[in-house]
């Protein structure tokens, strides 16, 4: 039980870690370190981090702010999966970029932020989709509330 629960607040914790370090990247409170991502794919484009876009709901907000005109730091833990996610939103005409992270992993975490910081000199957008499951689930009923 107590593996269970390092383990749930690990990973809450690196959820946690990247909201906090990003939002204060976002809000120049920290410095990037030089950006490397070419001027030319982030010229006069929002740069938006969608976490968790390699499937589901965060691939289809990622492909659509891509279509739109954003520049998308596509996240996920499967690099194929990413790399289809990007090749999709440049066959849009947009640009994009992936970065692989497993958010269970502090260190991970610690790395993609790095990297984050080291390559782009803002962000206009973080789309926290990333999420975790654990435990047994359990049926979901809807209480009408009456007022």
């Amino acid at each position: 039980m107590a593996n269970q629960v390092r383990s749930l607040f690990n990973e809450a914790s690196a959820c946690l870690g990247v909201t906090v370090l990003l939002l204060a990247f976002a809000s120049g409170a920290a410095q990037p370190l030089g950006a490397q991502v070419p001027a030319a794919a982030t010229e006069g484009r929002q740069i938006a981090l969608v976490t968790g876009s390699t499937d589901g709901l965060g691939r289809e907000i990622a492909l659509r702010l891509g279509s739109s005109g954003a520049h998308v730091i596509v996240h996920g833990r499967n690099s194929e999966r990413g790399r289809d996610v990007v090749s999709e939103i440049e066959n849009s005409g947009g640009t994009a970029r992936f970065i692989r992270a497993d958010l269970a992993s502090l260190d991970e975490v610690r790395q993609m932020v790095a990297t984050v910081l080291a390559d782009y000199d803002h962000l206009d957008l973080l789309v926290n989709n990333a999420g975790i499951g654990r435990g047994p689930t359990r049926p979901f009923t809807w209480r009408r509330a009456w007022c």
